[in-house]
């Protein structure tokens, strides 16, 4: 089968990897596979062209001509930051070969319609999907497709001299956080975990891998701040796979959750348990990447990280068993070869107009305290996300006047603002 998957870049994050996963294991599966960018491409062409991928240019017309003539019999649209415009470009390459998205944010897109399918990447994700589509369009739960064999726990003088690199010790008790650079991936809790915790125990260490700006400053102010180390960048998954085994908890606090989590299976794989917070104002699909009690702790509100975190540094047998079962979760749930599979059945048979909402997330606001008609207010109104930050304690009270008062001056006419 001609199988054509496009992007928007071919740079790092995790929706690039997710489709360089997926057209590399659609041509490991025996099928024709190529892959186009709709807006630049980056590092990952290289990698795709030498594992035998070609790569397209959606701007380069020569490409489009060679990807019509080609003529694709399924295209699988990674629709994170894709104009209508390029997705009208791409319909025109393969008018005839049915359509499927890889949609980050459970939020319908402008083409749902004209979808076979839309792959959502976990239970939570769907929930919002349906509740957002009201049932209107196709939908299915797809995650993103995990190349394990990339990550494994690295042997232990590997694993020391990883430590010794960054001047931390065999002693040493070490939290993790890897990420990319943006703050809503980030949140200070982290620094503040950490920090409690450190107050007890001199021996304890953080990395934190690729922070952005916002996380460097409040490292400034920390008391602890020799006692963090910042890697600006890790290139490889050799690299990775030696940090994710250096830590001993994988630490995860995000302002606005994960709709997946590719840095969670990745630890998972290298033997290393996860302490995540639900975050149940935005995305929340780390739980179910985890497994609470499975790859670590779900943790449903911030004042349980700490003793949670603290049980498996002072438990290595526990985070020595939590690690081998999360490695196993990932194997089993989220191998790129298997996902490209269920992948591919789902896009060839179609998907039920209304797909049945799952029961993962129904169960979530019983379990983390938060009331039915909360998420299904979330789901069907976008503004409760905004409000809801301030009755969570992800903001202050104090900040929700001043907020109200900048979009009301931001709707005036111009000339009109005081």
């Amino acid at each position: 089968m001609k199988l054509l998957t496009a992007v928007c870049t071919l740079d790092k994050g995790g929706t690039q990897r997710a489709a360089q996963n997926f057209a590399e294991a659609y041509r490991a599966l025996g099928h024709d596979s190529r892959i186009v960018y709709t807006i630049e491409g980056g590092t990952r062409a290289s990698e795709l062209v030498d594992r035998g991928v070609p790569v397209y240019d959606l701007g380069n017309a020569g490409d489009r001509a060679r990807l019509a003539a080609w003529d694709p019999e399924l295209l699988h649209l990674h629709s994170h930051r894709v104009s209508e415009e390029a997705f009208r470009a791409l319909r025109s390459l393969a008018p005839r070969a049915p359509v499927v998205e890889t949609n980050v944010f459970s939020i319908p897109s402008p083409w749902a319609g004209e979808l076979r399918a839309s792959f959502q990447l976990a239970g939570w994700c769907q929930f919002l999907y349906q509740q957002r589509c009201r049932g209107a369009h196709p939908s299915v739960v797809v995650p993103y497709p995990v190349r394990c064999d990339g990550f494994h726990p690295v042997p232990e003088q590997e694993r020391l001299a990883f430590r010794e690199r960054w001047g931390l010790g065999r002693e040493h008790r070490v939290l993790g956080r890897v990420g990319q650079a943006f703050n809503s991936k980030w949140s200070p809790w982290l620094l503040e975990v950490f920090e409690e915790l450190r107050r007890g125990d001199p021996l304890l260490r953080l990395i934190m891998i690729n922070p952005p700006p916002e996380m460097l400053a409040r490292r400034e102010v920390s008391p602890y701040r020799g006692d963090v180390v910042v890697i600006d960048e890790l290139r490889g998954d050799a690299a990775l796979s030696a940090c994710y085994s250096a830590m001993d908890v994988f630490l995860h606090i995000s302002r606005w959750g994960e709709s997946f989590g590719m840095v969670l299976a990745e630890s998972l794989l290298c033997e290393t348990p996860v302490v995540t917070l639900a975050t149940p104002w935005a995305d929340n699909a780390q739980g179910e990447v985890v497994g609470d009690g499975v790859g670590g702790h779900v943790a449903r509100r911030v004042s349980q990280l700490t003793p949670l975190v603290r049980q498996l540094l002072d438990n290595p047998k526990q985070r020595a068993a939590m690690g081998q079962r999360g490695r196993e979760r990932v194997l089993q749930r989220f191998d790129h070869l298997a996902v490209a599979r269920a992948a591919l059945a789902r896009a060839m048979v179609g998907t039920p107009g209304r797909s049945a909402v799952p029961a993962g997330p129904a169960e979530l606001p019983a379990a983390s305290g938060f009331p039915w008609y909360c998420y299904r207010l979330l789901a069907r109104v976008p503004q409760g996300l905004r409000l809801l930050q301030y009755t969570s304690g992800f903001r202050p009270w104090r900040l929700l006047l001043s907020a109200a008062w900048r979009r009301l001056l931001g709707r005036l006419p111009a000339g009109t603002q005081p």
